[in-house]
């Protein structure tokens, strides 16, 4: 075998190893990333003639930075002196006509490319794979920023613009997307390719550092802007209850039915009450006539409801900070920790407490998060300016 062709299995390897490394310990979530690569990748194909030169010509270069995604569009936009690339869908474009900083650039080549070097030998389809790769090289080559941004550095996508990234000799940075869990495989966390991993606290850097990062770990803190609530009832027979979803059945069979009979418990003690389904849960056919479906965002779901209820989701964080109360509904089945312990919202545990009315009449205030649990920077863009800029001195 030639040296090229070992090189470029070495590269297929690096971006593609994790979710088949995760199939070993979660079968469940392999099958349903793939059938998700197929389907962006039948719809990018449309997008393979697209004349991204001219649109690299219109940017520019010197650009700061390039974020992968809308997940951090606070962020983002609270960078208002510093020019950076928003790589995201061809549908999301109208969203950036009056943010002068801020420069829209459609993915889907990149998607469209991603999937054909997956789903093809690459000894024999070598040119199609090196096409691709050297487009998006040359895509950091022409911008030259300062740093590519990802909401986690495992995945096919985001693991390929990190590749290409780093061979065009840009740093590569990996913002926590949710919180991690003790529980948790160590495969599941992040922080092993990019070269630097922000966590949300104190708490989260540990976990990683102790989860075997790669990454240099920096505390960057909570990235989004915190939902805004309002007043809200605290009795347990008016006051209005949701539960957020989580699609465990996606991930593990036996998860997915205890689940249902979580919920369902809950649910038996209430007359009216809503479920915010999670955008992955397709089975919402075992909820009683009692129980209605919110389809509307989580931010709305805020402004909505005094209550929530769920078992692992990160969700209930975003809560606790809206003000709201936030209760996990603990099992220890599930691979997760208990968050009262960590800091971050209550929990009831579905072993040990027997009376969910008990329960809830005895909170009266939401939950207070500790710092080292979840840190919250009065300027989000201040604090990520402060960290580079400690990088930069690092550097010299």
């Amino acid at each position: 075998m030639k040296a090229d062709d070992n090189n470029l299995k070495k590269k297929t390897h690096e971006i593609f190893s994790y979710p088949f490394e995760r199939a070993k310990v979660d079968a469940f979530f392999l099958v349903h990333y793939l059938n998700t690569i197929n389907n962006i990748g039948i719809k990018s194909v449309l997008f393979k003639y697209f004349p991204y030169s001219l649109l690299y010509k219109y940017i520019g270069k010197n650009v700061d930075y390039v974020f992968y995604g809308m997940k951090y569009m606070d962020l983002a936009r609270s960078l208002p002196l510093h020019k950076s690339i928003v790589l995201t869908s061809f549908r999301d474009r109208k969203l950036f006509e009056k943010d002068r900083n801020l420069f829209f650039s459609p993915i889907e080549y990149i998607w469209y490319g991603v999937r054909k070097v997956f789903n093809t030998d690459p000894l024999l389809e070598k040119k199609s794979s090196e096409k691709i790769i050297n487009f998006t090289i040359e895509l950091f080559k022409r911008t030259s920023p300062k740093f590519l941004i990802v909401s986690n550095d495992s995945l096919f996508i985001e693991r390929f613009l990190i590749y290409c990234a780093r061979e065009a000799g840009i740093q590569t940075i990996c913002i926590q997307h949710g919180i991690f869990q003790k529980k948790s495989n160590p495969i599941l966390l992040d922080g092993k390719y990019a070269d630097f991993m922000y966590t949300w606290s104190r708490k989260q850097k540990d976990l990683l550092r102790s989860g075997s990062s790669t990454s240099e770990l920096k505390i960057l803190g909570y990235p989004f802007q915190i939902l805004a609530s309002e007043k809200f009832t605290m009795d347990y027979d008016t006051s209005k209850i949701c539960i957020l979803g989580q699609p465990w059945e996606n991930y593990d069979r036996k998860l997915g039915e205890k689940k249902k009979q979580i919920f369902g418990k809950v649910v038996s003690q209430f007359l009216d009450i809503a479920y915010k389904p999670h955008p992955a849960e397709n089975d919402l056919n075992y909820f009683p006539d009692n129980v209605s479906v919110f389809t509307g965002s989580l931010s709305e779901a805020i402004l909505e409801y005094d209550y929530f209820f769920s078992i692992t989701s990160t969700a209930l964080i975003e809560v606790s900070l809206a003000k709201k109360i936030a209760i996990q509904l603990y099992d220890e089945d599930f691979p997760s920790d208990v968050f009262e312990k960590e800091g971050l919202s209550y929990t009831y545990d579905l072993l040990t407490n027997t009376d969910l009315r008990q329960y809830i009449d005895e909170i009266n205030e939401p939950f207070p998060i500790e710092e080292d649990a979840l840190l919250v920077p009065e300027d989000i863009g201040e604090r990520f300016l402060d960290i580079e800029k400690s990088i930069e001195n690092k550097k010299a």
